[in-house]
Formats: structure tokens, C-alpha cells, sequence
């Protein structure tokens, strides 16, 4: 519904998620700056992506707190005869995608978990050779990111993806486009918190589910890379005739001496 200004945005989340990398792999990473983006010190050592409208930083992950009328959007989304437990999903859910760029200096394996997720669905979702597969493992892997944000299987269970859309399933009206509720929560009463709000979610919907033709890879200039993009190793995986070159790779993550970078790799692997 933004247009060009939900292009710029989404232009920004590959780079935002890269950073986000780069500070993960070396605690000395340089600080970056974005036009409509900013990083908070929340306490010691920890991050936290902000939205910058008309100079001011709202938080992405307490993102209610920053709309004075969020009551009023509340009982707009009822009208609409969804329920309380509705809404509080979507409020949640919106909420655990702002830890996605959360920049801790101290590793984690959650941390890893997220990372593996985010790389795969940002190039399972350009992989139409497995055909209807491609549906059901985005769902699997929608499904797993949320459970590694924290939400409980009640639900995380409550999300699918079909053809390029998630779907969220309602109490009492079945299942309905998750960008369509943005829209209704964000947009159908515009203020510029709103619409910034707006614009950020409906772009990282689409940068983590929807097809745009674009390799999504990270140029580690490790020769093993290429296996951690699902295309790529499920190519491997289902022709008898290369499916040694995955085993082959084994001895080089468990070799002792590796870098950051190399450690990195064999751990998506």
C-alpha cells in the first residue's frame, strides 16, 4: 500500500540483517548509520533498532508504547471481529520481530538459531524447483523462527505461508493475510508513527517471505558457503551424483584452526 517508500525500507533490511552479522562476528565492528534507522543502547552491550520519524527514535520492540492511541486501534481491530486473543498475538508477534536486530556483543546459540533462520527463508523463498514443497518448508521455517522469538506453540502454530503470503489464523474468521491486519492496525488511522510502523513490517514480510529474485548471500569468501543456501544443498542433497560433496565438507567443520567467519559457516551447516 506505500509503495516506493516500502521499497526503500526493504532496500535497508538486508543491509540492517548484515550488520547485525557483522557486529556478531566481531565485537569491534565499526558503528553505522542509517537515514531512517538507528541503534539505542538499551543496557550494557546490547542494541536495539529503532525507527526515526521526524528525528525522533521509536522502539521497534515495545512499538505500542510509542502510539498514545493503541486503545483505539485495539477496539478497530475488534470491530472487525477479531478477538482479544487476535490481537494480542499480532501485538506480540510484531513485538519479537524487533529482536531479529537486536545486536548483542555477548554469542548466543538462540542468536545463531535466528541467523539460521533468517538465511534460510530469505533464499527458500526464491526456490521454486521444490514446488509445492516450497510451502510447506516456509511455514516449517516461519513456524521455528517464532518459536525461536519466544512465542509459545499456541501461537506460533497460528502462522502459514502460501504462495509468497502469510496467513494468520483467526478465532472466529478463519485465516486472514498477516499484511492485511498491519495495514488495519497501522493505516487505516495514519499518523507518521503509524505509517513508519507500517512500512517497517509490511517490508520485512515481505524480505522474509515473499519471492523478489535476488541472492540473498553474504560473501563470506568461504569455499563452504554456498552449502548454508538451501537451494544449493537440496540440489546436492537429491542428486545421488553429488550428495558426497556435502559429506566431503565435514572435516572442514571440525577442523580446530578455523577463523570467526569459518566457524560461523560450519555452524549454519
Amino acid at each position: 500500500m506505500l509503495g516506493k517508500k516500502n521499497m526503500a525500507v526493504e532496500s535497508n533490511l538486508f543491509d540492517l540483517f548484515n550488520y547485525k552479522l557483522s557486529c556478531f562476528l566481531n565485537t569491534r565492528n565499526k558503528a553505522r548509520r542509517w537515514k531512517d534507522f538507528s541503534y539505542v543502547k538499551w543496557e550494557e552491550d546490547v542494541l536495539d533498532l529503532n525507527v526515526v520519524v521526524n528525528k525522533r527514535k521509536l522502539d521497534l520492540i515495545r512499538w505500542y508504547d510509542n502510539l498514545s492511541d493503541i486503545e483505539e486501534r485495539r477496539v478497530a481491530i475488534l470491530k472487525s471481529k477479531f478477538t482479544d486473543n487476535d490481537f494480542e498475538c499480532i501485538k506480540t508477534v510484531l513485538s519479537r520481530f524487533g529482536y531479529l536486530f537486536k545486536i548483542q556483543k555477548k554469542q548466543s546459540d538462540k542468536d545463531y538459531r535466528l541467523l539460521f533462520f533468517v538465511i534460510q527463508l530469505i533464499n527458500m523463498k526464491n526456490n521454486k524447483s521444490i514446488g509445492e514443497k516450497r510451502n510447506e518448508l516456509m511455514t516449517s521455517l516461519c513456524q521455528q523462527l517464532l518459536c525461536e522469538l519466544f512465542l509459545c506453540y499456541e501461537d506460533f502454530s497460528r502462522f502459514s505461508v502460501d504462495n509468497d503470503r502469510v496467513f494468520f489464523e483467526t478465532e472466529n474468521i478463519g485465516s486472514v493475510n498477516l499484511v492485511d491486519m498491519i495495514n488495519l492496525l497501522f493505516l487505516e488511522k495514519k499518523t507518521d508513527d503509524s505509517c513508519a510502523f507500517g512500512m517497517f513490517y509490511t517490508s520485512l514480510i515481505r524480505f522474509l517471505f515473499v519471492s523478489d529474485n535476488e541472492k540473498h548471500h553474504l560473501n563470506f569468501d568461504d569455499k563452504n558457503e554456498k552449502f548454508i543456501y538451501p537451494d544449493f544443498f537440496i540440489h546436492h542433497l537429491n542428486d545421488e551424483t553429488k550428495k558426497s560433496k556435502i559429506f566431503n565438507i565435514i572435516p572442514d567443520m571440525l577442523d580446530l584452526s578455523q577463523s570467526s567467519n569459518e566457524i560461523f559457516i560450519s555452524n549454519m551447516l
